[in-house]
């Protein structure tokens, strides 16, 4: 019967289904709408885009933002624990977001510098790819921990830090870092904002 009052439609089911399993809506036959944009005709409007799963994750992250050429000012007292923390082996993993959605990237905690106005020197040996995010949206999340540290409940702590970065390839940062780390070709500087610890 339905085979009978629409075509079958390859569109709407695979062409292994029966003809009368996949009918085609009818086409509406309805005037066109008005070009000021008025009813006209029994036709519905055209579905709304729905968003790619990856715009709405890069929406979700963007959101209340620092975009690019904004910088925060410093003013967090960082914890000692934090200072225990990246004295121990352990890896840290820094997060930003750009053009092309979220990236991630690790680095040790041996290599990480704390300076006592609230900053975060890390060497960058490649990190092309965190570089052009940072470009895109300076806003950056880090995680870094350590089994060697007492934590809230037991052996073991981690903190999630929150901040703004920068990458830099000259200066006094640079200098201090590149005396250190010789392989590096920037210093990432980042500044916290917020260091909460999470075990």
């Amino acid at each position: 019967m339905f085979s009978a009052i629409y075509p079958a439609c390859p569109t709407f089911a695979p062409a292994s289904f029966p003809p009368h399993f996949r009918p085609c809506p009818p086409r509406c036959t309805a005037a066109p709408r008005p070009r000021g944009g008025g009813p006209a005709g029994g036709c519905a409007s055209p579905a709304p885009t729905i968003p790619r799963r990856s715009d709405r994750l890069n929406t979700l992250l963007l959101r209340n933002t620092v975009r690019s050429g904004q910088r925060k000012e410093s003013g967090v007292d960082i914890p000692e624990k934090l200072r225990d923390v990246l004295k121990k082996d352990g890896v840290v993993a820094i997060a930003t977001v750009g053009e092309d959605g979220p990236h991630m990237v690790n680095t040790w905690n041996s290599y990480v510098r704390l300076t006592d106005d609230g900053r975060m020197l890390i060497p960058a040996g490649f990190m092309h790819r965190t570089e052009a995010n940072i470009r895109f949206n300076p806003d950056v999340l880090i995680t870094c921990g350590s089994s060697k540290v007492q934590g809230k409940i037991g052996p073991g702590t981690g903190f999630l830090i929150k901040g703004s970065a920068e990458f830099r390839e000259s200066g006094a940062d640079f200098d201090r870092m590149k005396a250190t780390f010789g392989w590096m070709r920037a210093v990432v500087i980042v500044t916290i904002e917020s260091a909460t610890q999470t075990l």
